[in-house]
């Protein structure tokens, strides 16, 4: 089963109205839909049932003991660089949110899964370049949303998502909610 640990982001306004700004640059990209938003605390790829059961226990763990937070969205960016995009993204600012991914993975760490090579850096993907056709149109139209907020949200849940991938993009099934416990 492929899987990812991952919290839920809802649509607001502000991102819609983003996603249609960057729609107007007419990039060749795959948007994320609404009901997919969500920012990746970690990707575990497939993992059986037995796996799957370990990463449950240490997770609860984790959630039982860290509190509920607020998360501000705020600006946009692209991943890798603005030479190469492949990823168009919005910003999260929460000193909570790198406190709680640290906590999750010392804890798989201690259950076999390795610790994220990456620099952990939080965001909301919102499309995925097919290629780099009107990239620096897109690169012009980011500049005004570097400060821009989209919105602010508490965090009460995180969540076991299975990723099922289609040749209409994937779709994530909610397998377990953790509830934050302070």
């Amino acid at each position: 089963m492929r899987t990812f640990l991952g919290i839920k982001i809802p649509a607001t306004k502000e991102i819609s109205e983003f996603v249609k700004e960057i729609k107007s640059t007419n990039i060749d990209a795959k948007f994320v839909e609404q009901e997919n938003y969500h920012i990746n605390l970690k990707f575990f790829g497939n993992k059986s049932e037995e796996e799957i059961s370990k990463i449950v226990s240490a997770t609860e763990k984790v959630a039982s003991k860290f509190h509920s937070f607020k998360l501000f969205l705020s600006g946009a960016g692209v991943f890798p660089s603005k030479s190469f995009v492949r990823v168009v993204w919005i910003g999260i600012n929460s000193n909570e949110l790198e406190g709680l991914y640290n906590m999750l993975e010392n804890k798989f760490e201690e259950i076999g899964i390795p610790k994220e090579s990456r620099k952990f850096t939080p965001h909301l993907t919102i499309c995925r370049l097919r290629s780099q056709e009107n990239k620096n149109i897109l690169i012009d139209k980011l500049s005004k949303f570097n400060s821009k907020g989209f919105g602010e949200f508490d965090i009460k849940s995180i969540y076991l998502f299975e990723s099922k991938l289609s040749p209409k993009g994937p779709k994530y099934n909610i397998l377990k909610e953790f509830r934050l416990g302070k």
